[in-house]
């Protein structure tokens, strides 16, 4: 049997503010950290653990 230890996962929340000027009606955000892809990210080491067991075959859709 082939297994790894207990993973505990750590998130990160990333609050980009965003403010209107009340004269001009203009918006000002902040810039997103440049590590960021989209509104959902995974980690190296989720995406490395992902590719490892599909690549491998350990991963498939159960039968239905």
């Amino acid at each position: 049997m082939f297994d790894t230890p207990p993973v505990k996962l750590q998130v990160i929340e990333y609050r980009m503010v965003k403010v209107a000027c009340p004269g001009s009606r203009r918006t000002t955000r902040a810039a997103t950290p440049a590590s960021l892809a989209g509104s959902c990210c995974y980690g190296p080491n989720v995406r490395a653990a992902t590719a490892l067991l599909a690549c491998n075959g350990h991963m498939h859709h159960p039968r239905r």
